[in-house]
């Protein structure tokens, strides 16, 4: 009995604490980001069953948004929990500019097949040059096409009789031999640090965090980011939090 006393406190304590923590101190550009390229930096705070979801959206000069979300997809969520590295698939989800003005300001992203990336709870955001965005959508390619690659080797795996299979999966095992093709790993190589890699690309800031103050989880890493980052990066919150998501967040 002693101990259930003791668990019972320990929760309403949680939850006392997700109502009177202390609100989010917003920073947001002083500058407007509208008519010129952007990076959005996304976190849901209880996505990936509440380890914590992390995405990026790149905006261009016509408002058109395009969300890219990283996971794992050659093993399960267990077999990853495991510490397997295999595969991962790079989602992009393209948004009109009415869209992706809603979506910065709800975090509801109207997309199926995808439940880390229903409902985002904090943006980091900064202007960026069309050169930038470029090389950001550039690097993200071998992510895409390494995905890409990996569903179309296994699908003629599963469709191939006979010798044709045996071909099949020899092909699919060379292909998952290269070295140089990327890994989703999610304690090292997973959603949140692709997103800060690609994003490290354009702004030695993320570059420098990246190389000194990582943390383990997204939520940390936002934090760790909104702490350490200047005046040309603006942070606020997408719609309004949720109990669960309030005591995730700290």
């Amino acid at each position: 009995m002693k101990k259930k006393k003791i668990l019972f406190a320990l929760l309403l304590a949680g939850v006392m604490a997700a109502f009177l923590d202390a609100p989010f101190r917003e920073h947001p550009l002083h500058e407007e980001v509208s008519d010129t390229c952007a990076v959005y930096l996304l976190l849901n705070i209880d996505g990936m069953k509440g380890l914590g979801h992390t995405a990026f959206m790149l905006r261009d000069e016509q408002g058109n948004g395009y969300v890219y979300s990283y996971n794992g997809m050659q093993y399960s969520l267990i077999e990853c929990l495991l510490g397997k590295a295999g595969i991962g698939k790079m989602k992009v989800f393209a948004l009109k500019p009415d869209e992706a003005t809603a979506f910065l300001q709800t975090g509801e992203l109207q997309v199926e097949d995808t439940a880390e990336c229903d409902n985002f709870d904090r943006v980091l955001y900064r202007r960026i040059s069309g050169e930038e965005y470029e090389h950001i959508q550039n690097g993200a390619t071998r992510y895409i096409d390494a995905g890409v690659e990996f569903e179309s080797l296994y699908s003629a795996v599963i469709e191939a009789v006979n010798k044709d299979k045996i071909a099949a999966e020899e092909s699919l095992n060379e292909f998952l031999k290269c070295e140089d093709v990327p890994k989703y790993q999610i304690y090292v190589h997973n959603c949140d640090s692709v997103a800060r890699e690609l994003i490290g690309l354009i702004d030695a800031e993320m570059s420098l965090y990246n190389e000194e103050h990582v943390k383990l989880t997204p939520t940390g890493n936002y934090l760790g980011m909104c702490k350490e980052f200047g005046e040309q990066w603006g942070y606020e919150v997408m719609g309004k939090d949720t109990l669960i998501e309030r005591i995730f967040w700290r």
